[in-house]
């Protein structure tokens, strides 16, 4: 399904998108959560553009990417001759979404001399420019986010208690992508799509096992880091040989993914369990189990057996089926001492 520029199956994903849809008719302040990548300026965009606001302006800044000393004058403006500098007077980002939704981005980051005049906006509708003798109206939407535990920090008390009950009126949980990881396989061929379109490619498209392959990382830098590495994909894919036509190759391979094993090596995705069927989940566990049991023991199979407390010849069947030693080899190498509570 796509909603406002973002495309899940995912059931969590469909309730959010419900969710926005329902609340962005109500005026009030929201809060998005979740990690970098995970879409939260696509949600504060969303909201804006299912809202009476609509046709108003949308304005997002990211409050962390705006050194301390300057955040005050670019939230609220300034009159010329305000300060050493302003040779010119300066429109706000709250004036410059009068009307309309005003995105704060990292919203946690705010010191708190900026965090007290946030809260009298959202509490009088009024700000007053640096060196303005009056204050000035504006009407306007806040909606906010971070990827920190604000709470958390609201406990450091680096963060306001007050001004979180007044931003998290309406609370959005983006989950990350490693959560809603059957969305990989749509999200790939979305973001092929559009990188093919931009280069000006036709039927191009994607391996399977580049797929699965793409389902076994973790994604720590969640739809983000999938869109720039499907962007790369294609780059590789299409430019590595400029002799042959640009829609010679129409099918992307693990080849133009050169450090995509070493990614899912390093960080492989933790399925949860009701993620697979039981039999599935109790094959995962006796392949990691049996794994790390004939390591211990220099994958010597008896040592190993009279350690785990399992039949020789059953230990043997199943690490011969996991693919943890090889057929007609045999795995008697001189073992550790076996520690006494395990014989």
């Amino acid at each position: 399904m796509e909603f406002e520029g973002m495309i899940s199956q995912d059931p969590e994903m469909l309730k959010i998108f419900d969710l926005v849809s329902k609340m962005s008719k109500i005026d009030a302040p929201v809060l998005v959560q979740g990690e970098s990548g995970t879409g939260k300026e696509l949600v504060a965009r969303a909201v804006h553009s299912q809202s009476p606001r609509r046709d108003k302006p949308f304005v997002g800044i990211n409050c962390s990417a705006v050194p301390e000393t300057l955040l005050e004058s670019e939230l609220f403006g300034y009159e010329k001759g305000a300060f050493s500098g302003a040779v010119t007077s300066h429109k706000g980002y709250f004036e410059e979404a009068h009307g309309g939704t005003l995105f704060l981005d990292e919203i946690s980051e705010v010191r708190p001399a900026v965090q007290v005049k946030l809260l009298r906006v959202l509490q009088e509708h009024k700000i007053r420019p640096l060196g303005k003798g009056h204050e000035v109206d504006v009407d306007i939407r806040i909606v906010s986010a971070t990827n920190a535990d604000i709470m958390q920090a609201v406990r450091n008390k680096s963060f306001r208690e007050d001004l979180i009950f007044r931003l998290n009126t309406i609370v959005v949980k983006l989950p990350p992508l490693r959560e809603r990881i059957n969305d990989v396989p749509l999200l790939a061929k979305h973001f092929l799509s559009i990188a093919c379109e931009e280069m000006g490619l036709s039927n191009v498209d994607i391996d399977p096992e580049v797929v699965q392959k793409l389902m076994r990382y973790s994604w720590q830098g969640n739809v983000r880091e999938l869109q720039n590495m499907i962007v790369a994909a294609v780059c590789s894919c299409f430019m590595a040989d400029s002799s042959k036509p640009r829609d010679d190759r129409r099918v992307v391979t693990l080849d133009d993914f050169p450090t995509l094993n070493e990614k899912v090596a390093r960080k492989p995705r933790r399925t949860r369990l009701t993620d697979v069927p039981f039999y599935h989940a109790r094959e995962q566990f006796e392949k990691e189990y049996l794994q790390a049991l004939l390591e211990r023991f220099g994958h010597n199979i008896s040592a190993a057996s009279r350690a785990g407390k399992i039949c020789r010849k059953s230990l043997a069947t199943k690490a011969l089926k996991y693919g943890l030693i090889e057929s007609g080899i045999k795995h008697e190498e001189t073992a550790p001492e076996i520690e006494p509570s395990l014989v």
